[in-house]
């Protein structure tokens, strides 16, 4: 194959993602970019990337500080584009064309010929179970891991041990499941019974323990990455539940049904009966051809972070495929070919110059592209996007989302059903204190005060100052202030980088003719508009 070939093959992935992933560019900020990005101030100084590899933005509950590489392309796209979504969509579609492109090319280098290594490459560039990755600005995680990943790879390829080492650390601290690179270039060893020096692995290997070592310093674990993420706790320990999702997750590969942010606990048994079939199919790969045995190695391997083994906030999410996907599509690519090649009709001359098995991977990729298509739609926005999740799996947590976009879109009398009705299924902290702030916004402050001191009382402790922010802002409207006042100085003894709590403490001291201590708690805000603005009505 030559360099030509190789050339085109890549002009063509770009073009398929343009097409399919392109129309993503113009969607909002969705998912939890509300709070990763739109309501991080860290990534509007660009000053805070010399911070990045420090323990000040975890001590300062900076969203993802544990994944320094995300967090620099924040602040990138921040300086360039301020809050304008476009040019951070523009952002991951690059590195997901980056990713297919690397992809095809070491795949290509591994196969020795064009197709099997370009029809695994375009089903993974259109493949609509990659929405959530591409189209949710946070979950560029992925996208960064798996590019990096398959850059270290291709470089232990070429025998640059130290530039391996150099591109999986910048891999590991974007997201934790690059680690998995060694073992990938253990089962791509295996399958094809080569043997590498032991300096290779060891390369690897070190930039994962230098990684997680530093996260470990940083955030006081290995696999932490934001001190602010909330993990239920039927999560801390969901082997079955996880083996069941990554089932679903590779038959959605071949049939892609019911997508979305949100998934239903699967039963029990059924975990245990999907961990079954994974451990048998581990077992009897060495039995099958190897790209078959590639697919099932190499998709467990890449999947082992998201097994269930560490806490998760959430078991299932379509984003937990890419990596895993790189060497499922090389597997279910090679099976495709093998089914077109018995196919009599497509053993004839080329059609319109171009190989008949072309043809049909072609058609292929052009219906997965048109689910992708379709499945972008619902990223546009939240208000979409939680209407469908609560269609697919109506959980607590789909309505409780659901009611907060339905907030922010001034559909306060909607929210306040949804949320109630989120109640019913669970009664939940955050329900409760979005219930309250409902309330607060109907005008009803003594109900809204009751439902946010219950949710005050169950809140996780790194939530109590976003919480005691809310119910003081609550009790200050009610004319409590010296209640509220005292919420706020807590908020700001928990959080003291949390901004809010230190504006309504400046307001709460002006209700009490304090203007000197209102001045002095705008002035611990020196990067604040806000407060700039609030301390040039006290002069």
């Amino acid at each position: 194959m030559t360099r030509r070939d190789l050339a085109g093959g890549v002009a063509i992935l770009a073009l398929l993602v343009a097409i399919f992933h392109g129309p993503s560019s113009k969607n909002g900020f969705v998912h939890d970019d509300a709070w990763t990005i739109v309501s991080n101030p860290f990534l509007r100084q660009p000053g805070n990337l010399l911070a990045l590899l420090g323990p000040g933005p975890a001590r300062a509950l900076v969203p993802d500080a544990g994944r320094p590489t995300l967090v620099a392309t924040e602040i990138l796209d921040h300086a360039l584009w301020g809050l304008s979504p476009r040019g951070w969509h523009l952002q991951n579609l690059v590195w997901h064309t980056a990713t297919a492109s690397l992809f095809f090319i070491l795949a290509a280098a591994l196969a020795g010929q064009f197709l099997l290594p370009f029809t695994a490459a375009a089903l993974f560039a259109v493949h609509p179970l990659h929405v959530e990755a591409v189209v949710a600005v946070n979950c560029r995680e992925e996208l960064l891991a798996a590019f990096f990943t398959l850059a270290a790879l291709g470089a232990i390829g070429i025998r640059r041990r130290l530039l391996a080492f150099v591109l999986l650390l910048v891999g590991v601290l974007a997201k934790e499941n690059a680690s998995m690179a060694v073992v990938l270039l253990v089962v791509l060893d295996v399958c094809w019974k080569t043997r590498r020096r032991w300096s290779d692995y060891l390369a690897l290997l070190a930039a994962a323990v230098v990684g997680f070592a530093w996260r470990a310093w940083v955030m006081g674990a290995p696999m932490l990455v934001s001190r602010t993420v909330e993990v239920p706790a039927e999560n801390r320990l969901a082997v079955p539940a996880a083996a069941w999702a990554f089932l679903r997750g590779a038959s959605n590969l071949v049939v892609p049904k019911h997508l979305s942010p949100e998934y239903e606990d699967a039963p029990r048994l059924l975990g245990w009966l999907a961990l079954a079939v994974i451990v048998g199919a581990v077992a009897v790969s060495r039995r099958l051809p190897p790209w078959t045995r590639l697919a099932v190695l190499g998709g467990v391997a890449a999947y082992l972070p998201t097994s269930g083994l560490v806490p998760l906030a959430n078991v299932r999410a379509d984003r937990y495929m890419y990596l895993p996907s790189l060497a499922l599509f090389l597997g279910l690519a090679d099976l495709l070919l093998r089914g077109v090649q018995r196919l009599a009709w497509a053993r004839r001359p080329p059609l319109f110059e171009l190989p008949r098995p072309m043809l049909i991977v072609g058609a292929f990729v052009v219906v997965f592209g048109l689910r992708t298509l379709r499945q972008g739609r619902y990223w546009r926005d939240d208000l979409s996007l939680w209407t469908r999740a609560a269609a697919v799996a109506p959980t607590p947590r789909a309505f409780t989302a659901l009611a907060e976009a339905q907030l922010r879109h001034g559909q306060t009398v909607t929210a306040l059903k949804t949320v109630r009705h989120s109640l019913t299924l669970a009664d939940d902290p955050h329900g409760r204190e979005l219930l309250g702030i409902i309330l607060m916004q109907q005008g009803d402050l003594a109900g809204a005060r009751r439902e946010l001191e219950a949710a005050l009382a169950g809140t996780e402790p790194h939530h109590r100052a976003e919480a005691l922010n809310n119910l003081g802002y609550c009790e200050l409207q009610l004319g409590l202030t010296d209640e509220a006042l005292a919420r706020f100085l807590e908020a700001q003894r928990l959080a003291p980088e949390y901004d809010r709590p230190w504006l309504n403490a400046a307001r709460a001291y002006e209700q009490k003719n304090d203007r000197a201590s209102a001045r002095r708690a705008l002035r611990a805000l020196p990067d604040s508009q806000e407060a700039r603005r609030e301390l040039e009505k006290l002069r």
